[in-house]
């Protein structure tokens, strides 16, 4: 239930435990989303954020945190956007981005973090239509290579809005 994927995320989150906290970040947050409550998406992704800052770069698990860290931000910048805080959704994704090209990441696989960065960000910048369609299909190829079949819907389904707004 609700209250134990709550204690989960705490417990993850004081302990700074990169996988668990990413488990529990994605339930909470998947409840959150289909439920509409953005306030509590932006707070327990905040809140992971935070614990994920106080990781040491030294860490053996720096590289996941960071990885984490990439995802709350991506999902901080979603519900920041759906709330209508398109400069701070932006400003979210970008400091993602910018992780994802960090040292510490070289190496690993951050395929679907980029994928979720680049079509959270596309759906922020629609009005720069040839961008958004770049970032979308950016996605769509992440999400191929994962086999994420219900992401590429997804990517299709933006760029087909682009396309018929477009005229």
């Amino acid at each position: 239930d609700l209250e134990n994927a709550r204690t989960a995320f705490g417990r993850a989150a004081k302990e700074r435990n990169a996988g668990r906290l990413n488990q529990a970040l994605k339930g909470l947050l998947g409840f959150f989303w289909r439920r509409g409550r953005s306030l509590e998406q932006i707070t327990t992704s905040q809140m992971a954020i935070d614990a994920l800052n106080q990781v040491d770069a030294q860490a053996p698990e720096y590289a996941d945190a960071l990885r984490v860290k990439v995802a709350a931000l991506t999902m901080l910048g979603r519900a920041r956007l759906f709330t209508g805080q398109d400069a701070q959704a932006k400003a979210l994704l970008q400091q993602g981005t910018e992780l994802l090209n960090s040292p510490a990441l070289l190496g690993h696989d951050t395929r679907r973090e980029q994928a979720d960065v680049s079509y959270i960000m596309a759906q922020a910048i629609l009005n720069d239509r040839e961008e958004a369609q770049r970032l979308l299909t950016q996605s769509r190829v992440l999400r191929q290579s994962l086999g994420d079949r219900a992401g590429e819907a997804w990517c299709l389904l933006i760029m087909g809005n682009i396309y018929r707004d477009r005229g």
